[in-house]
């Protein structure tokens, strides 16, 4: 008869048996196969830098290294890259996409879409502020000058509706008492072709992810040069409705300088509308998601080696070199709860109003 410790043992025994297997099988998949970090928009941008500093690291992370390659999947705002893996591509967990904060305000607005992000799988979540600037010829040199600005020569541009930095900066304008007079220009495919326009003068007036003004980013000799001029920054949302400022960019939030200009909080529906658009979307942005679907297994394996990629020093190393700052990263799972969370805070007046901005 066995003792108790011996049936311990067993069933100790038993457990690793049927474990063992199913974890074993998800390491061997990964040896020898392609894994591909879909980004929806050209090289040059933000997503993009972010999907090839990753490329780079992450195979030495996964059991059986795979090969790590990226593709440029450019269209339709990022639409179609999204639709593509959370519908065409799939669901073995070889397929990845990186997505900016736009992607969160197509969830709530656009109808259209045949993407749901609350159903595909977070690998890896990010937190990163937008900073708005304007260009010198607008005649704006300081957020002291907005109010009195001359809205002609504000161009706003954009990917396609619904746009999330342009609504961001429409609703401002708004709240500044800039209802109209001002230039919107949407279509273009990415952060790459928005920063030419920006600098060839065709538009004037955006707001960027912090990748891009920091040094090292494509706005860094244009802001030394005062040609390109920031004026604030988004922030992020806590879940209890707050924006605070972010530290890695010393650089007062659109709530702080509009307290500064108006002497009093900036509220009403456009306000909220702002808080959606901006600093809520961007709580995520340049997260990691793959298709829904795929075995939970290897969603583990998966997460493990992004936390252990994260850890790295030689990724650290390089990672500061080319952002230009100290990443805010957190785990997948926690990225899909703070996306559902986001998605149901928004109510149907604010979704009503934004819908207004996208006729």
């Amino acid at each position: 008869m066995k003792t108790k410790a011996e049936l311990i043992v067993a069933v100790f025994v038993g457990l690793i048996f049927l474990a063992g297997p199913s974890a074993a099988v998800a390491q061997e998949f990964f040896g020898g196969k392609v894994v591909r970090i879909i980004s929806g928009y050209p090289p040059g941008g933000g997503v993009d830098t972010e999907a090839r500093l990753i490329a780079r690291y992450i195979a030495k992370f996964i059991p059986g290294n795979p090969n790590v390659i990226v593709e440029n999947m450019s269209g339709a705002g990022g639409r179609i890259a999204l639709n593509h893996v959370s519908r065409v591509a799939k669901r073995d967990g070889l397929t990845w996409i990186v997505i900016p904060a736009t992607p969160n305000i197509f969830q709530i607005l656009d109808k259209d879409r045949k993407f749901d992000l609350t159903e595909m799988i977070y690998l890896r979540g990010s937190s990163e502020p937008g900073v708005v600037v304007s260009r010198d010829i607008t005649g704006v040199k300081g957020v002291a000058d907005l109010p009195k600005a001359d809205p002609s020569k504000l161009v706003i541009p954009g990917r396609s509706a619904p746009d999330a930095p342009q609504m961001a900066i429409r609703a401002a304008l708004e709240l500044f008492g800039i209802k109209s007079g001002y230039k919107t220009s949407l279509g273009y495919a990415g952060t790459a072709k928005i920063t030419a326009a920006l600098l060839q003068g065709e538009a004037t007036f955006y707001e960027w992810a912090l990748l891009n003004v920091l040094k090292g980013g494509i706005l860094y000799e244009p802001i030394q040069e005062g040609k390109v001029i920031p004026l604030w920054q988004s922030g992020s949302l806590t879940p209890q409705g707050e924006v605070i400022r972010d530290r890695r960019i010393d650089l007062p939030t659109f709530d702080e300088v509009y307290k500064k200009i108006a002497g009093k909080a900036p509220s009403g529906i456009a306000y909220e509308a702002y808080k959606t658009l901006s600093p809520g979307s961007r709580t995520l942005n340049r997260c990691v998601l793959t298709t829904p679907g795929v075995p939970p297994d290897r969603v583990k394996i998966l997460s493990q080696a992004f936390d252990a990629m994260d850890k790295d020093p030689q990724y650290d190393a390089e990672m500061k070199k080319i952002l230009g700052f100290e990443a805010v990263s957190f785990s997948g799972e926690e990225a899909q709860g703070i996306l559902k969370s986001f998605v149901k805070s928004v109510t149907p007046e604010v979704v009503a109003y934004m819908r207004t901005m996208i006729k």
